[in-house]
Parts: C-alpha cells; structure tokens; sequence
C-alpha cells in the first residue's frame, strides 16, 4: 500500500471517534509533504529514534507516551533533547510566570507605532525564584512579541529560532537578591526603546512599569486593555471615559502613574477593544491597545 494511501485511510479514520488510537512509525519521506495528518488537531507527532527492533521501538515508544502524559499531568519533563526550554515550565507556578511574559510582549509590541520590526530584545528576570527561568521567560516575551496572527505561530520551543530568522538580537541577564519575582524587558525598533516591567502577584501576572511611568495600582494583565500617554489634568479622565461611552466601551478599571508631572502612561481595562484608537488624538499623545 502506497505513502498516500495510507495517509488516506488515516484522515478517515480521524473522523470517527469510536475508533482506537493507533500510532503510525514512520512517513515514507521526511519531512512529510501531504500536511494534512500531520497538521491534524488529534495527532501527536514525535521523532523517529531509530529503534531497529521490536524491543526497542516498543521502549521508545513507552517513553514517548510517559513524557506526553507527565505533560498533562503538571510534571517534569526529563530528557527533552530538542525542547530543553520546556523542562522547567510544568508548574502551576512557571505557567503563570509564562503568561507573564507573553502579556508583557504583547504589551510593549502594541505600544511600538514603527511598523519596522524589532532589531534588539533585552530580558532581565530579577528575585531568587527566577534564577532557573530566563530561558523559558526569554522564549515567552518572545512569544508575545513575534505573535502576530500570521503562520510563523511562534511558541516557547521555536521563539527564539523565529527571533533570529527575523534579525531580531536577543539578550537575557538576571539579577539576584530580590525577593521578589519580576521581568524587566526592553525593545529596540527604528531608533526607539520601549520598556516595561511586570510580575506576579497572588497568582495573577501584573504589569508594574511601561516605559517609566510606575502604576500606582499594578495593572492586571488580562482582558481588553488600553494603554496612553498624556499629562495628567482634571480634564483627562472624563474625556476619556465620554469617549469610551461614546464608542460603546465600558470601562473595567483603571490604573493611574504615581508621577504627575511630564507626560506618563494610562492603563484602562476595557469591556472590549476601542474601534478608532485616533478618536483619541485630542486628548492623548500616544494609545495603543492590546488583548491578552
């Protein structure tokens, strides 16, 4: 039976959910180029070992399928040769330093307003609970960064591969003895820097600075978030909040700098994304939006 026979029979069989799992060794030709199976939802694709017996293409295979559900299940992962920035993230505690770091890259890449793309990216993680996780931190700033709906579909595994591709230098660094957790992370595009700190606080990822305006109350990094630039005066915030309501826009929260002089950033929660960001010119020097 043919390569693209078989590979027929299997996308039929993935229609059926009654049917048991099976696995198939390997393609005829590597790298496969009907993407119809390997791109499935329902398949998992692993590497093939070399395992020339049946002892050992069953031992293989065994551990393929402990690693998989150690993933599920919360564990580490041991052995990663080619995903070795994985080992460390199946926490409950990693996972929400991730998410961290991918709103923080979301963050700061809605606030670039150069369509040029980034030439330097430099992450610093700070505190002793952080020491063992620049690297997936790096990889999720990354993801937040590079994350732009197209098919390049950048994760914690390939981020930085896709940085590089894209002429993007990255640098990483951590300070210690802080007690407590936080990444710094600054970006360079078309002769402009942009910064911004978070970190997390009862569970949830917070954003503490953007780009030198330190929040007074740290800003939740989740849902429908605006971001501005302006002087603080008494007129500012009914302008915007007439705005928002004209436009629909419910506002959620609000975070204001501790500074009040010179022109500081604003973050609003919103109950949905704002349709016309240039409503906002008269009131504002800078907005952007993001939802993370």
């Amino acid at each position: 039976m043919s390569h693209m026979q078989l590979t027929k029979i299997y996308m039929k069989c993935l229609l059926y959910p009654k049917l048991q799992p099976t696995h198939w060794s390997i393609t005829a030709k590597e790298p496969p180029k009907n993407r119809a199976l390997v791109n499935h939802p329902n398949v998992i694709s692993c590497p093939h070992l070399g395992a020339s017996t049946k002892e050992a293409q069953a031992r293989c295979g065994q551990d393929i399928a402990l690693q998989i559900v150690d993933m599920v299940m919360g564990k580490s992962l041991v052995g990663a040769v080619n995903a070795q920035v994985l080992a460390s993230t199946f926490t409950p505690e990693s996972h929400q330093w991730i998410k961290l770091g991918e709103s923080i890259g979301a963050a700061l890449k809605s606030c670039t307003t150069s369509k040029q793309p980034f030439s330097q990216v430099q992450i610093i993680t700070q505190g002793d609970c952080l020491k063992d996780s620049s690297a997936y931190m790096t990889s999720a700033v990354m993801v937040g960064l590079l994350r732009d709906g197209s098919q390049s579909c950048p994760n914690l595994v390939n981020s930085l591969t896709l940085a590089k591709e894209s002429g993007i230098t990255v640098t990483r660094n951590h300070s210690e003895g802080l007690t407590q957790g936080a990444c710094e992370v600054e970006i360079s595009v078309n002769g402009s820097s942009y910064r911004a700190t978070g970190s997390v606080q009862g569970g949830v990822p917070v954003l503490l600075e953007l780009n030198s305006s330190v929040f007074r109350q740290p800003v939740s990094l989740t849902g429908n978030l605006l971001f501005f630039k302006a002087v603080a005066s008494p007129p500012l915030l009914p302008s915007v909040t007439g705005l928002l309501a004209t436009a629909g826009v419910e506002m959620e929260s609000f975070s204001a700098p501790a500074a009040r002089s010179g022109d500081q950033w604003y973050c609003v929660g919103l109950s949905s994304l704002l349709g016309d960001l240039g409503a906002l010119k008269p009131f504002v020097k800078a907005a952007a939006q993001v939802s993370v």
